[in-house]
């Protein structure tokens, strides 16, 4: 049941890997459709080109070819740099040696070439590629001082990331003079950085180096559990490469362990995914190393196995792959089958290594030729390169090696679990002023309770206090409604009536057709002001209604074509001080048009504008001069009511071709 649950979490962890990488590769492809041809873009198609450089070689040469040509185009060196660096490693990786030397030789230009600004970017990107290149063939001697220097650029630009990279570079370096203190060393150097960072590709491969050197000590165990680290990131990254590489490691571990079984089954993988990957310096060294598997139990297959790997190390041009094949296969062959090499060219050979300071491969050199000798009984010999087996080996796993790779360690863990502390300490500090944080928040929310009851009831006091208020300006407002609308109609009616009975029986009709008309005129202000003091009648609907009522009304009384639109009154709620004004002003408009403008058509268009209602009235009369003009209390009435409302009234007219009233306010 465990092994299950370990198994999916493996899986869910590779799928968030890849759909992470996915999302990359996606946001880079966005950038590259855009197709603006400029610094973005290059950088975009440099950045897909590395990603696919893991993964598919061929997707990886054509970003890095279009990378390379839009630099060209826009005269970015730093761009064009990072391309021909991106196109080195991928032919370096499948064994184009002509392509390889091309591209850096290009980019040795480039650096030396390269103006102040630019001068350390240009040269830390070239000495870093050729120093991986000079240590692909197996030229580390020369490939050293290239990565130092590359070193030395990546600390002056200061990108941290460059820096551990060149550390790793380095480390590797060391590894291969068998200096596996400073190895060690820079390979830890890389890890403390990689892991301030967060970069797990960077700590797959510090941890994957360091165990290359415990093996190197014997030390099997504990190369195992840093592989298995590094084979756990190298799976959540989806890097094939690195599996690979890490197969190969595994592989080893477990031959010096003697358990050639599992040790086999990990050499095979480690084909299997390089072969896919077209990795031709990696599949040399996995026949290398399973050829060497094959030496203690089925010699004839140990050869073939090295006969695939010296194919492949010729075509590369790796003479020291060469050399170590070659003295394998002379160890492992009998006599008289002893064609490849001979015994002076063997030698020759191994004082290469001693010469190029491969501590590690001359060690191994003595050991075949011992073997050698052994075979053809040439005991003597034998001894002597034994003895020289022995004493180079002593030398490389000594205890004060031992005891300096434990000091390493011991440093690396010391200052780990220093930082632990101090964000241990960290966190304490941090509770502690959450906590008083948190007790000064709940100060605060008293007090704000208390406020807030004091507010309340202070606010319930203002709101009884203001309704006191509204009423009494409402009772104002109703009494001065009444005074001025029907008071004075009532006063004129009374007035007529007294007329009316003490003028003669002919002008009588004249006066109660006036009296009728200002009852009349009462009857419907009274209504008017009863309608808007009722509670219903603050509702959109009724207003809507009794402003349709009116426009029919008076328009049909006149013979006049109406068109009335105004649906979205259904949808709102006035107040009541709205509707009064919206109402009134709707009033005089109306009346204005119909009595004075002669109009035979009338337009009239009520409606919601985002946050705004705006009314339009608009006759088609007479129109009349507003330089000329005077204006009379119904327009200053509809002014005052629009500025109640907080809004604009706009009036145009022209002479003979009618008027148009425009009303806006806000609905807040």
């Amino acid at each position: 049941m465990r092994i299950n649950q370990t198994i999916l979490v493996i899986c869910f962890l590779w799928i968030s890997a890849t759909h992470a990488q996915q999302s990359l590769i996606d946001s880079l492809e966005t950038v590259i459709s855009k197709n603006t041809r400029d610094i973005e873009m290059a950088n975009a198609l440099n950045k897909i080109a590395g990603v696919y450089s893991k993964r598919d070689t061929e997707k990886a040469l054509k970003y890095a070819w279009r990378s390379k040509a839009l630099s060209k185009t826009i005269g970015n060196n730093k761009s064009l740099a990072t391309s021909c660096a991106i196109l080195t490693n991928i032919y370096k990786n499948t064994a184009q040696r002509d392509s390889t030397e091309l591209y850096l030789e290009a980019l040795k230009n480039l650096a030396s070439k390269a103006n102040e600004t630019e001068w350390d970017y240009l040269n830390q990107v070239y000495n870093s590629t050729a120093g991986l290149y000079y240590k692909s063939i197996g030229k580390t001697k020369e490939a050293l001082p290239y990565l130092l220097k590359g070193y030395e650029y990546s600390k002056k630009l200061g990108n941290k990331e460059e820096i551990y990279g060149q550390a790793i570079n380095l480390g590797n370096c060391y590894y291969q003079f068998a200096d596996y203190k400073k190895s060690l060393q820079y390979h830890f150097v890389a890890l403390k950085g990689f892991e301030s960072t967060g970069n797990k590709t960077g700590q797959s491969f510090c941890y994957n180096n360091i165990s290359n050197c415990y093996y190197e000590m014997n030390r099997f165990h504990e190369s195992i559990s840093y592989l298995k680290k590094s084979m756990k990131l190298k799976k959540e990254l989806g890097d094939k490469r690195g599996l690979a590489n890490a197969e190969q490691n595994f592989g080893n571990n477990y031959m010096g362990l003697g358990d050639f079984v599992l040790a086999e089954k990990h050499f095979k993988n480690a084909i299997a995914i390089n072969q896919e990957l077209d990795n031709t310096p990696a599949l040399i060294t996995n026949y290398f190393n399973i050829g060497r598997m094959y030496s203690e139990m089925d010699p004839k297959k140990a050869i073939s196995f090295f006969n695939k790997g010296r194919i492949l190390a010729v075509k590369n041009e790796d003479t020291d792959m060469i050399s170590k094949i070659d003295l394998e296969i002379l160890s492992n062959k009998s006599i008289s089958e002893k064609q490849l090499q001979n015994e002076e060219n063997a030698i020759v050979n191994v004082k290469a290594f001693k010469d190029a300071g491969k501590k590690r491969d001359e060690a191994d050199g003595y050991k075949n030729l011992a073997n050698y000798y052994t075979q053809t009984k040439q005991f003597e010999k034998a001894l002597e390169y034994t003895n020289k087996y022995n004493d180079l080996k002593d030398t490389l796993k000594s205890n004060e090696i031992l005891a300096q790779f434990k000091n390493i360690e011991e440093q690396y863990n010391k200052e780990k679990n220093e930082k632990q502390i101090i964000l241990l300490q960290k966190d304490k500090e941090i509770n502690e002023q959450k906590l008083n944080r948190q007790r000064f928040l709940m100060i605060i929310f008293g007090l704000i309770i208390i406020f807030t009851g004091v507010g309340i009831y202070n606010f319930i006091n203002r709101n009884r206090l203001k309704q006191r208020m509204q009423e009494l300006e409402l009772r104002n407002r109703i009494a001065a409604d009444l005074h001025d609308e029907v008071g004075s109609s009532l006063s004129s009616i009374y007035m007529l009536s007294q007329m009316a009975g003490k003028t003669q029986f002919d002008t009588k009709g004249d006066i109660m057709e006036i009296i009728r008309t200002n009852s009349k005129e009462t009857m419907e202000r009274m209504g008017d002001i009863v309608w808007m003091i009722k509670p219903n009648a603050n509702e959109g609907e009724g207003l809507k209604y009794r402003m349709e009522k009116f426009v029919n009304d008076i328009c049909n009384s006149q013979n006049i074509d109406c068109n009335f639109s105004a649906d979205d009154l259904n949808e709102l709620k006035l107040s009541m001080k709205q509707k009064k004004n919206t109402y009134l002003i709707f009033k005089e408009a109306v009346n204005n048009a119909v009595k004075y403008s002669q109009t035979k058509k009338l337009d009239i268009k009520i409606a919601q504008q985002g946050k705004q209602l705006e009314m339009f009235i608009k006759d088609f009369g007479n129109g009349f001069d507003e330089k000329i003009v005077l204006k009379g209390n119904g327009l200053e009435n509809m002014q005052t009511r629009a500025n109640e409302l907080k809004g604009n009234l706009r009036l145009t007219s022209k002479s003979n071709h009618g008027t148009e009233i425009q009303l806006i306010f806000p609905l807040s």
